[in-house]
């Protein structure tokens, strides 16, 4: 009897543990923008859903930050001051961060409805997932502490010329030094400072949207929509697919962006190779090539989409067994965002995914410092696990973990 109650046990922890925290079939919120909605998903919902911007315009701490923010901007173009100046008002200070995620919190802890239509929508977006554990006023302000962060690095970056977290691929386009980058700077501004009954953060948020687009940093919105666009035959091909068959749920395919003009490097196509063999033994019924528009700076070819047409034409692998994955930029969010369509489309959970790459990259995948690398990047690590198979292959558990959207990397949050 007692061995059949610890047995009963153990299985309610590991179905706890495996369990869904998100809805697959989750309808997103929308505000028009999708830049602003992969990156400040908690920031569309309060704008969005007119009963949360409503209690948040209405909140005496969020009406007092509105008008000690609004009277500050105003009071900046009133006075020209310099685009250096104008970012420095715009900007999220300390106190100003400290003020609204205790307002938001506060209103989560003193207003049921308020708290159920929130935490409601944020949990089964899945966004927020690394924060789930936390009480819930901590998982609210830990999610509007990001979002404000990630405004005032996209202000850095793009309106103060700071260097980001990635140099070499975030690096503005647009000099902001010169007087037609403050001429547009000080035009956008007064366009949304004049707007009535604003929330606190839109300003500033519409600025730094603003500067992303003037930059063409548009990357996390390429080939979207991708379910019913690019990877719309693939994942009509999931629900269809017997998994006893196969091993793996699928193989990984990290870009290699080339150096030069060509669309891709040689290390890349040795990667499709590779993926090309396993799946003709039929280890895995889908490749996942995984890869944006990153090297050389500002390419016009996209990684991802690249490796897709040349499994297409030159290995004749059906498009319905590849899944287009076109936002990585790096090795660390090649895993992450795998794990995202992995979650997302529904693949079988019991399943492992199979990477199948150079040894270069293999070695370092499986390298105990690459799980440094992740905690440090993406604030997770993106698998379980992890096993190295031969020199070009290796082998995973995801994480569910991974759906969580990084504000502090605009470009592939």
């Amino acid at each position: 009897m007692l061995r059949r109650l610890l047995f009963i046990v153990l299985l309610f922890v590991v179905c706890s543990a495996t369990a869904q925290t998100f809805k697959i079939n989750y309808h997103f919120v929308q505000s028009g923008d999708l830049i602003q909605d992969k990156n400040f998903y908690l920031l569309t919902l309060l704008q969005k859903l007119s009963y949360l911007k409503a209690t948040v315009i209405n909140d005496a701490n969020g009406e007092s930050l509105q008008q000690t923010k609004l009277t500050e901007l105003k009071g900046s173009v009133r006075q020209n001051k310099s685009s250096e100046d104008l970012i420095a008002t715009i900007k999220f200070s300390d106190s100003d961060k400290r003020l609204a995620e205790n307002s938001l919190a506060n209103l989560v802890n003193n207003n049921h409805h308020f708290k159920q239509t929130l935490l409601n929508e944020m949990k089964a977006s899945g966004y927020f997932i690394l924060y789930e554990n936390q009480a819930d006023s901590t998982f609210v302000k830990k999610s509007l502490g990001d979002a404000l962060e990630g405004i005032n690095g996209i202000l850095n970056t793009y309106g103060l010329g700071i260097k980001g977290r990635f140099t070499a691929i975030d690096a503005p386009t647009i000099d902001v030094s010169t007087s037609g980058f403050h001429s547009s700077l000080k035009a956008e501004l007064v366009a949304e400072i004049i707007k009535p009954k604003q929330l606190f953060f839109e300003p500033a948020l519409k600025v730094a949207l603003y500067l992303l687009k003037l930059n063409k940093c548009d990357q996390p919105g390429f080939f979207e929509p991708l379910n019913t666009g690019e990877n719309k035959k693939a994942i009509a091909e999931i629900a269809k697919t017997n998994w006893s068959e196969f091993r793996y749920a699928a193989q990984l395919v990290p870009g290699n962006g080339p150096q030069g003009e060509e669309k891709l490097s040689k290390t890349g196509i040795e990667r499709l190779r590779i993926a090309v063999e396993n799946y003709q033994k039929k280890l895995a019924p889908f490749i996942i090539v995984s890869g944006g528009n990153v090297h050389p700076f500002r390419t016009k070819y996209n990684e991802g989409y690249e490796m897709k047409k040349e499994l297409m034409n030159e290995f004749h692998i059906p498009e319905s067994a590849i899944i287009l994955e076109p936002h990585a930029r790096h090795t660390t969010t090649n895993l992450r965002n795998c794990n995202r369509i992995f979650y997302r489309y529904n693949f079988p959970v019991e399943k492992k995914i199979l990477i199948s790459t150079d040894k270069n990259q293999a070695f370092r995948i499986s390298n105990p410092d690459f799980v440094t690398r992740c905690e440090s990047e993406i604030q997770h690590v993106p698998f379980t696990d992890l096993k190295s198979l031969s020199a070009n292959m290796i082998e995973y558990q995801p994480v569910q973990t991974s759906l969580f959207m990084d504000s502090t990397d605009p470009l592939d949050p």
